[in-house]
């Protein structure tokens, strides 16, 4: 299931939440006010593995569940890595999706994958206090810390949220790349 909607599935208040990924717009800011001193930290993704087409298997309700499969590619990343990687630049992955059944719906997943696969480079994670009660995985946030001068307000997905030894909640987000929603 959570394959189908590419989301998180998690417990809050007491019940199990579903949440899709999806086009959304900040809950929350983080600058160093809000972000626990000697917390921060950031990374520059890899992008040597980060895929830039996308085999997308579904069980197609027109051929009678037979599996079909769609490519989505990005031409532009594909060209730029060319000169670098081998294959011409083309880094793939392949996705078997059982609860798609038509075509527009896998084209629409795979198109969103590989949009953030290629729009994201940028990691971070930091611990805050209780501002971070309300968060939940999935939420989008911004972040601003003097380490990284060019981030201000810079949009970020929570990917996960822990607790620590002393009960502050660390985050671990990835950059939120708003085109990847269509």
């Amino acid at each position: 299931m959570l394959d189908s909607c590419y989301g998180y599935l998690f417990i809050s208040g007491g019940k199990f939440v579903l949440k899709a990924r999806k086009a959304e717009s900040a809950v929350q800011d983080f600058g160093p006010g809000g972000i626990l001193e000697g917390s921060f930290s950031s990374d520059k993704i890899d992008r040597t593995q980060r895929c830039n087409r996308i085999h997308v298997f579904y069980h197609s309700a027109e051929t009678l569940n037979a599996e079909t499969g769609i490519v989505r590619d990005d031409l532009a990343d594909q060209q730029a890595r060319a000169n670098r990687a081998g294959d011409n630049g083309v880094v793939e992955e392949t996705l078997k999706v059982l609860s798609i059944d038509n075509q527009a719906q896998a084209e629409r997943f795979g198109e969103q994958i590989l949009r953030e696969e290629v729009g994201t480079r940028w990691t971070c994670e930091f611990k805050t206090n209780i501002r971070g009660l309300a968060l939940e995985p999935g939420d989008v946030i911004t972040v601003t810390h003097p380490s990284q001068p060019a981030w201000q307000q810079k949009l970020f997905r929570i990917e996960e949220l822990n607790y620590d030894e002393n009960d502050r909640l660390a985050l671990k987000c990835s950059e939120y790349f708003d085109g990847a929603y269509i």
